[in-house]
């Protein structure tokens, strides 16, 4: 309910601060309830820089924030407001407790008392602003220079339960100890945000899904039987395979969006999210949409770790397939690049090399791929070309195995995923091939095979 009404303006009226004040309260709550009644998400952080040295010594020091409190109040530190005195951790970060809430907050607006108070005299701890002398000019003469006075935000870091309900505030961190005692940031808490890309661990998932959509794209594409090069039929046994590739093809071009975007609000990638979520969910009859997490603008790591994971596990589980291509980027002349985001294919899966050359024979392709195709993690490839190191050692599978979709001319080759140059592959989950002139004309592509 608005505290706050429109004044009536009147010819001679004796103006007062009063009158200022009232208008200026009105308009603020007439903006925040207008953008209340359009998106009921509208408070949270836009960007956050914490101090990470500062927490392992001990003493928590908020360095920058944009955000938007509960009670509509804009705060852009350093820029606009100065940052909150760094607060050391000790006394209020219990032995036996396992994480500690971190608040930025400010005293909230007391209606019929003072909420403005100046430099000097005895502090009130509960007041919303502070006053500040500032000198400025006309902006329309640019001359005619004033002192007048500006609010600064009372703000505050405030630790566990000295949050009370005299303050606006937001939770932005929880700190954990590490094994060693040390403080840390938890990664696993997300402060409410109005933007994705104000949480790394929201992009890095945004990314992910996107990679993971991909790639089973390709996976699903490849199981098509292909007439010609430009006509791709599917037989009666392949309709389930066609409709999951069809929600998979409808997800990545909105995924890709907010990907490249994020200044999205979170609550919009949940909705993508779940969309696609309950569209999988089709393709198993023992999981219904009405359970899926709801949307929890206070608690996002766990609104979206879980939903992450579900959408991860249907398209595992949908339509299982043993064959996971691993996308290959022609990043130079003679070199190709590739990511492994599934850390379940580094520690189950068989690898498979398949090439095809249009200049040379099969005969030919078998001989030399083995001796001078080289692969290596991405960060130690140069080094593995130039020392005419062996690199991964690879094995021409004939026949390959049966989840491989089986191409034209093309030859298929096991990685022996063993000694110390894939080792440095599992550990980067980044490999690169190199695919000398010596196979000229050459297509390449790279499988996991899951036992």
């Amino acid at each position: 309910m608005s505290r706050y009404r429109k004044i009536v303006w009147n010819e001679g009226m004796l103006l007062t601060p009063h009158h200022f004040q009232q208008w200026d309260n009105y308009y603020e709550e007439l903006l925040n309830s207008r953008l209340a009644s359009l998106a009921p998400y509208e408070w949270g952080v836009l960007d956050i820089q914490i101090n990470n040295e500062a927490i392992a010594n001990g003493n928590f020091d908020l360095v920058r924030c944009r955000a938007v409190l509960p009670d509509g109040l804009a705060v852009t530190i350093p820029e606009t407001d100065p940052a909150p005195q760094p607060r050391p951790v000790e006394g209020h970060f219990s032995p036996d407790a396992e994480r500690l809430e971190v608040h930025l907050a400010i005293p909230g607006k007391r209606a019929g008392a003072a909420n403005f108070q100046s430099n000097g005299g005895t502090p009130d701890q509960m007041i919303r602003f502070w006053q500040d002398a500032a000198k400025v000019l006309d902006e329309t003469t640019g001359s005619n220079e004033q002192q007048i006075a500006l609010a600064r935000g009372n703000l505050k870091i405030l630790f566990g339960d000295e949050m009370s309900e005299g303050y606006s505030g937001i939770k932005i961190a929880e700190l954990e100890r590490t094994p060693t005692g040390q403080l840390k940031v938890s990664e696993n808490y997300i402060p409410p945000a109005l933007s994705v890309r104000a949480s790394n661990w929201l992009e890095n998932m945004l990314r992910q899904i996107v990679e993971i959509l991909v790639a089973k794209s390709s996976s699903l594409g490849e199981q098509r039987r292909q007439r010609t090069t430009s006509l791709a039929d599917f037989t009666t046994a392949e309709v389930a395979v066609f409709w999951l590739l069809h929600t998979v093809n409808s997800s990545i071009p909105g995924m890709s969006h907010l990907f490249r975007t994020r200044l999205v609000h979170p609550e919009r990638l949940y909705f993508e999210m779940a969309e696609l979520a309950g569209k999988l969910m089709t393709f198993t009859p023992d999981r219904h949409p009405k359970d899926i997490v709801r949307y929890e603008h206070t608690d996002l790591y766990y609104t979206f770790s879980n939903l992450f994971n579900e959408i991860r596990d249907l398209l595992e589980t949908v339509i299982p397939t043993r064959c996971v291509p691993i996308p290959l980027e022609r990043v130079r002349e003679t070199l190709y690049a590739g990511r492994i985001q599934d850390d379940r294919l580094l520690k189950e899966a068989a690898f498979f090399l398949g090439v095809r050359s249009a200049q040379l024979p099969d005969g030919q392709v078998i001989e030399r791929v083995p001796r001078v195709v080289k692969i290596a993690s991405r960060d130690t490839i140069d080094i593995v070309i130039g020392s005419a190191l062996p690199g991964v050692t690879l094995t021409h599978a004939s026949p390959p195995p049966a989840p491989i979709p089986l191409r034209p001319k093309f030859q298929y080759f096991a990685l022996d995923t063993s000694g110390m140059f894939w080792e440095r592959i599992a550990g980067s989950k980044a490999l690169a091939v190199y695919v000398p002139e010596d196979i000229p004309d050459e297509t390449v592509e790279m499988y996991a095979v899951k036992p």
